[in-house]
């Protein structure tokens, strides 16, 4: 099996058209490449109101792009073999829209799958099929093992005593989902979830999450390899604020169902992924990051690693406004 991508194009006509390629490696950064996709699109397409594009785009398509001519907007996804991380697909994102040739258009990433192509192509919704999947069933207690590193746990001194070494806990998860509950005394606990699905996991629980957690001590932040292609949240009580990311995409549906059962919240996608998760708790720069070399090496480059740097920094607060819990390490 290898990746379909399906295209949406509303001309400047008016006209709206569907069209689908297999082994499709139109670049969206060059003009060269934009100019071939469209005549690609206006040869093959389909009108979307033609019997013959019903549901056309579906789950078989793991990549699309939708174009408007008329009011300049663009809205995209990317095959997730292709993208590494929350963070990875943000910064392709950011590096798309800033190149010359989509210079004064809207251009952002369909983080609602195929339906979050219609926010800028809605006449194309008979062409697009429905995407609605149920949350998980989740556990509320589905927090990663912890009895090969942990001591225990100070609450007063919000310090947390490990064996072996401050990244211990990596040693014995390969990989984990993050939410960190910032408490009202700007004390920011973070949490490991053995589950990758931390939407699917706060929409089946909702605020019950938080007593949850906080019943429970806390875990050491885990480094960016061990987070990998996972998800996160950070749940702050006192602004009544949930940011959640993953590399996945989330229906619209699916983000309506998270927002109904957090009544009173406010309910966002955090950009960035685990550098964004990070720098909005305080810590911009903490030792969990990978560094630039590490990150070369997994599908990174420069102009990619710059626009992640940018968009954790503009996420960043003040390092003395939250505080987080201090690591011990004692001898085995």
């Amino acid at each position: 099996m290898s990746c379909r991508t399906a295209y949406i194009l509303r001309d400047a006509d008016g006209r709206c058209l569907v069209t689908a390629e297999k082994h499709s490696w139109w670049d969206l950064g060059r003009a060269e490449h934009v100019d071939g996709m469209l005549e690609m699109i206006r040869r093959t397409g389909i009108p979307t109101d033609d019997g013959r594009a019903a549901d056309f785009v579906d789950g078989w398509h793991c990549r699309a792009v939708a174009i408007d001519m008329v009011e300049r907007r663009v809205r995209h996804f990317q095959c997730g073999m292709s993208l590494h991380s929350a963070a990875h697909a943000d910064s392709f994102a950011a590096w798309v829209a800033a190149a010359p040739v989509w210079s004064g258009w809207d251009v952002g990433y369909a983080w609602g799958g195929r339906q979050g192509l219609l926010d800028v192509v809605p006449q194309a919704a008979p062409a697009v099929a429905p995407d609605d999947p149920a949350p998980a069933d989740v556990p509320l207690a589905a927090l990663c093992a912890r009895d090969e590193w942990f001591v225990g746990w100070d609450a007063g001194r919000s310090e947390i005593t490990v064996k072996y070494a401050e990244s211990s806990a990596d040693w014995f998860h390969s990989c984990c989902s993050v939410v960190s509950v910032v408490r009202p005394d700007d004390v920011v606990l973070d949490y490991r979830l053995e589950y990758w699905d931390v939407v699917g996991w706060l929409t089946r629980h909702g605020e019950a999450v938080v007593p949850a957690l906080s019943a429970e001590a806390p875990y050491p932040l885990p480094g960016e390899s061990t987070v990998g292609r996972s998800a996160g949240a950070v749940l702050d009580t006192a602004s009544r604020r949930l940011r959640y990311w993953t590399a996945d995409s989330v229906p619209p549906a699916a983000h309506e169902r998270l927002a109904a059962a957090w009544p009173g919240w406010r309910t966002e996608r955090l950009p960035y992924g685990y550098p964004g998760h990070l720098a909005c708790t305080g810590r911009t720069d903490h030792d969990a990051l990978s560094s630039p070399e590490q990150l070369r090496g997994e599908g990174w480059d420069d102009a990619l690693l710059a626009h992640r740097d940018a968009g954790r920094r503009r996420l960043a607060v003040p390092a003395d406004t939250l505080r987080a819990c201090r690591i011990v390490v004692v001898d085995d």
